[in-house]
């Protein structure tokens, strides 16, 4: 038997919409395929807003709650002082008929959602699901190392051309990432690459990767061979429109937010113009290490540094996270919100 020199833990659980509780309660070592994490920083994402605000679906909220929130950070690795970022699809929990697609297994433990998250001290997590962190990325960088994970795993999937057209639907992270990846990565010439979003602030952020369109005083014309929706939420009716008035014939549409409603779709022109929905999903462990690999270089960092928010939260009760939280929810300013977890 391990011996535990961690006898007490602090949790933060969203127990219910608006509402966090802090909990001290007993740790427990994990099996000897384990490591003992320490939280050092992490990033508030749109899903956890979406939990926040009660957003999901009832039964969702029902069957998940209580849970503790966040999956995009960084930790240490007690046992080799390294720093790491966790998978935060717990892949070690799929059957073995979904080898090689663990990624899209219905079932899959996601920190945040249908697993607790990173918002606690310590944790135990596989260590097949960690990647080292290279010396030369900081504790803020990585905690963009999940959602450009999600990024890569996109651009993977529908592994876009140098001649195609593409249009990005949502001006946020995700976005942001996404058109940074496609200019410095793929080598998008910025004259192919569209960004349409609705805060003038935010597509500012776009104007050296992307030409931009804000929906709410432009009109949106033109089609594109590929579209991305990564706003997702309440807004995916909205979005999805947008998506549709920028499709051409045989055009893709990938979807990478993420929403519990249900937008009615104008399928005739589905049809008759053979357009294809694809829902680009969770990323693996390959994603994440391209991710890192990505970051290293200083000229992406530069990029990457940007859509970090200058205000940060440091979290010593749960009145500290709800504040973290509805400044997240509040602020039309671009960059990820980071909030660290000090003992």
């Amino acid at each position: 038997m391990q011996n535990n020199p961690f006898k007490k833990n602090t949790a933060y659980y969203l127990t219910e919409p608006f509402v966090f509780r802090k909990r001290v309660e007993p740790f427990h070592l994990g099996s000897k395929g384990q490591a003992v994490l320490k939280t050092l920083k992490s990033a508030i994402c749109g899903s956890d807003l979406q939990y926040y605000l009660g957003q999901k679906a009832k039964e969702k909220l029902k069957q998940r709650l209580p849970v503790i929130p966040l999956h995009e950070g960084v930790c240490l690795n007690l046992a080799t002082g390294k720093r790491v970022v966790p998978v935060a699809g717990d892949l070690t929990q799929v059957p073995k008929e979904f080898k090689g697609r663990e990624n899209i297994y219905p079932g899959l433990p996601y920190m945040g959602s249908t697993a607790d998250g990173l918002a606690r001290h310590y944790l135990t997590y596989p260590k097949e699901l960690l990647v080292s962190v290279p010396d030369n990325v900081g504790d803020d960088l990585a905690c963009l190392v999940e959602p450009l994970s999600i990024i890569f795993h996109s651009l993977n999937t529908v592994i876009p051309q140098h001649y195609h057209r593409i249009a990005i639907v949502g001006d946020g992270t995700m976005s942001y990432l996404l058109a940074m990846v496609l200019h410095s990565y793929y080598q998008l010439p910025k004259p192919l690459l569209t960004v349409y979003g609705i805060w003038d602030s935010k597509l500012a952020k776009f104007s050296e990767f992307a030409n931009t369109i804000n929906t709410d005083t432009q009109d949106v014309e033109g089609q594109a061979d590929i579209i991305f929706e990564a706003v997702g939420g309440p807004e995916m009716q909205r979005t999805l429109d947008v998506c549709l008035k920028l499709c051409a014939p045989g055009s893709l549409i990938g979807i990478i937010g993420i929403s519990d409603s249900r937008p009615s779709l104008a399928v005739s022109k589905l049809v008759n113009w053979g357009v294809t929905i694809k829902g680009l999903t969770r990323s693996t462990y390959f994603d994440y290490k391209q991710s890192l690999t990505y970051m290293a270089d200083y000229k992406m960092q530069k990029y990457l540094q940007k859509f970090i928010h200058p205000r940060q939260f440091t979290i010593n009760s749960a009145t500290d996270l709800k504040e973290a939280f509805d400044f997240a929810v509040e602020t039309h300013a671009p960059g990820r919100i980071l909030i660290s977890f000090p003992v």
